[in-house]
């Protein structure tokens, strides 16, 4: 990039309510600065963000920095800025916006130029009030661009500690050709064959269907279908986001993304499955079936269908299962790779102390057995008297 102009722009909630006025500015260049093939486009449109931040921001500020040319917005850098205790003092932290219901957490959004090539401005961009953070974790992220490496060197030359973690595992299929019979022929033959034994099995039980749908024109109370079948199964009423996840299926529903997979036995709901697609790239959100057919292999039947569907139906090539690497999600799918983070400290007070803690004292803690058992009775003890920090 040339002539690079940088803009910021804070979003806060006042009385529950935010204001997006201010991002009037640079809406309608965001789509520009999206690659609509790209992986998680869905969730790095500034609708997304929108609709993440009325129900997300609390009392924390958004901030999107904006690196242009005279041309076009080029980089996007959305980022939520906290304070809050953390290791017995009170911080103040930037992190990429996101929670649960992102599969990754953005730290750039761009199309049209390398992001690499311009780690330095924009990490230089804000890291620059260094009176107004003491860590930056940058949690989260998607690395297939390899630009992780670029940006610990940034910080290493700036003299700051940092710490890499790893966040969490991602499993997947890519360079998916041909049918879905294709596709489960390279799935090994013992999990094939336990497909096939569900099949019988819930067969015995009545007559088996599967549906899709992708919006209310297919079905007027589709969330209440799914909701009712998610209510019966094992999975736990969803801890945030109650009343985000309606209007995530609306999100969904309105770009033409949403399909809810459902798995009827003798006309009664028992299994269901939320996939997101778009474009070459199905995201598989939410499984779950009545636990009364648990033993019937009913979640496996509705996933066996699902995964035939946006595969011959929707022609994708990638099959992500985004967060975490369940026992199951492996026989689905071939690869899995992990989720990265990276805790950046501030050359302050605050910054160094937190940066001896967790890189020096919780390591030495964790490893020592002793020092782990009274951590954990100490932690807990707390934790039961409701001082959860």
């Amino acid at each position: 990039m040339s002539s690079i102009h940088i803009n910021s722009i804070d979003l806060y909630a006042t009385n529950g309510l935010i204001n997006f006025d201010n991002l009037s500015s640079i809406e309608p260049l965001w789509g520009i600065c999206i690659d609509k093939e790209a992986p998680y486009s869905p969730y790095s449109t500034c609708e997304w963000y929108k609709l993440w931040l009325t129900y997300f921001i609390k009392n924390n500020t958004a901030r999107l920095l904006s690196f242009h040319d005279d041309n076009n917005v080029n980089i996007i850098v959305p980022l939520l800025y906290s304070k809050f205790k953390y290791r017995g003092i009170f911080i103040s932290k930037y992190e990429p916006i996101g929670n649960v219901y992102s599969p990754i957490r953005n730290m750039a959004i761009y199309s049209n130029c390398s992001f690499i090539d311009n780690i330095d401005i924009v990490f230089e961009q804000i890291i620059s009030n260094e009176n107004k953070w003491d860590i930056i974790d940058i949690c989260e992220v998607s690395n297939e661009s390899n630009w992780f490496s670029s940006a610990s060197e940034f910080f290493i030359r700036k003299g700051l500690d940092i710490r890499e973690y790893d966040c969490y595992e991602n499993c997947y299929s890519d360079c998916i050709t041909g049918t879905s019979e294709g596709y489960f022929n390279n799935r090994s033959k013992s999990f094939r064959l336990s497909i096939r034994k569900n099949y019988n099995r819930l067969s015995k039980a009545g007559d088996i269907s599967f549906r899709v749908i992708t919006g209310v024109a297919d079905c007027s109370d589709y969330y209440d279908l799914y909701s009712s079948i998610y209510s019966k199964s094992w999975k736990r009423r969803e801890s945030i986001g109650l009343d985000f996840f309606p209007d995530m299926l609306r999100y969904a529903e309105k770009n033409n993304w949403l399909r809810i997979g459902i798995v009827y036995l003798n006309e009664c709901p028992i299994a269901t499955v939320f996939v997101v697609v778009a474009g070459k790239h199905a995201y598989f959100e939410k499984v779950a079936f009545d636990e009364e057919f648990r033993n019937f292999g009913a979640g496996s039947v509705c996933l066996y269908e699902m995964i035939k569907y946006v595969i011959d139906v929707d022609k994708v090539s990638v099959i992500d299962f985004l967060r975490g690497a369940d026992e199951y999600k492996k026989h689905w799918v071939a690869k899995c790779r992990k989720r990265k983070g990276m805790m950046i400290y501030n050359n302050t007070i605050r910054g160094k102390y937190l940066s001896f803690v967790d890189n020096k004292i919780a390591p030495f803690v964790n490893n020592n057995k002793f020092l782990s058992n009274i951590k954990r009775i100490v932690v807990s003890t707390y934790k039961n008297a409701g001082n959860v920090e």
